[in-house]
Parts: structure tokens; C-alpha cells; sequence
């Protein structure tokens, strides 16, 4: 469409060159003579005649041209209509992830502080069980020192006991013993 318009378009182009320049006899055409009437008149039929064969593949191309346009006004439209609507989606979505960071971070604030309070009770727990079982543990090595020591004593009793029988014990204290025995002995029986 376009190459035929810009054929018609030079064909014109000269035509009008050649009509304006004359037949090259050297005649000057004038305003009001019978030869520039007949160039006029031929200009007319020319351009008429071009104008009538190029009027529907021109109107047909600018009728195309123009719904083109018109499509791609709608699609900018479309377009714009679509990038203010992502727009405000995200400007929101950027909106509410603020309010999410603020709720996230209480949320975190929240769980820190209930975990360091369980941390913090296990602990206490713990300490308490550890002082129970330090306690049972020294309660036990309390009593097997006492049980020790009481054997001890007693160990050391006897020693001293049986080295005082064998230091101040007679015949005669041995005597005597066995005489009370025998007595107590006969009232049993």
C-alpha cells in the first residue's frame, strides 16, 4: 500500500515538473492562456483520476491505520488501567507487610520473652531438684559417717574395755564370775 502511494505520489510529482516547465518551445505560458487552461484541466483529470483510484485502498488503509491506532489506544488504556491496578495491589501489599513486620516482631517479642520465662522455670526446676538430690546425698553420707564413726566408737570401746579387763582382771575376780554364773545358772533351771 505504501510502495503504490509512493509511486502515485512521483508519478504526480513529475507530471506537475513537466506541465510547469512547459513543452520546451519556449512559450511562457500566462495566467490566462488556452495552454495553461489545457494544463490545469490536465492536472485536474490527473490528479482526479489518481485520486479516484487510490480513494479505497487509501480509505481502506486509513480505516485500518485508524482502527490500529484505535486498538492500540484501548490496549495503552488496558495496559495503564492494568499497571495502576498492580500498583495499588502492591502499594497495599507494601502497606500490610509493614503491619506484618510490626506483628511479627511482637509475635517474636511474645515468644522470646514466654521462652526465656520457661528457660528461667526449667531452670528454677532443675536448681531445686539438684539441691533435693545434694540434700538425700548428704543426708545418706551424714548417716554412713554416723554409722562409721559409731563402729568406730564402739571398736574403740571394746579395745579399751578389754585392755582395762586385761590390766585390773585377778584369778580372784575370775573366781567370783564364775561363782555368779553358777548361781544364776541353778535359779534358771
Amino acid at each position: 500500500m505504501k510502495k503504490t502511494f509512493i509511486i502515485l505520489f512521483n508519478l504526480v510529482f513529475a507530471t506537475v515538473v513537466y506541465a510547469a516547465s512547459g513543452h520546451g518551445g519556449g512559450h511562457q505560458a500566462s495566467f490566462f492562456s488556452l495552454d495553461f487552461l489545457f494544463r490545469v484541466i490536465n492536472f485536474i483529470i490527473l490528479f482526479g483520476g489518481i485520486g479516484y483510484a487510490i480513494s479505497k485502498p487509501m480509505k481502506s488503509y486509513l480505516k485500518q491505520r485508524s482502527e490500529n491506532i484505535r486498538n492500540q489506544i484501548l490496549e495503552a488504556k488496558k495496559a495503564k488501567e492494568d499497571a495502576e491496578a498492580k500498583a495499588r495491589y502492591y502499594e497495599e501489599k507494601l502497606r500490610n507487610l509493614q503491619n506484618e513486620i510490626e506483628a511479627l516482631k511482637e509475635q517474636f517479642k511474645r515468644e522470646a520473652e514466654e521462652e526465656k520465662e520457661r528457660i528461667s522455670k526449667e531452670y528454677q526446676e532443675q536448681i531445686e531438684k539438684f539441691k533435693e538430690r545434694m540434700i538425700k546425698s548428704l543426708e545418706q553420707e551424714k548417716l554412713k559417717i554416723r554409722e562409721e564413726l559409731l563402729l568406730d566408737l564402739g571398736n574403740m570401746a571394746f579395745e579399751v574395755a578389754e585392755d582395762l579387763v586385761k590390766k585390773n582382771f585377778t584369778s580372784a575376780d575370775q573366781s567370783r564370775l564364775v561363782k555368779e554364773y553358777i548361781t544364776m545358772m541353778e535359779r534358771v533351771n
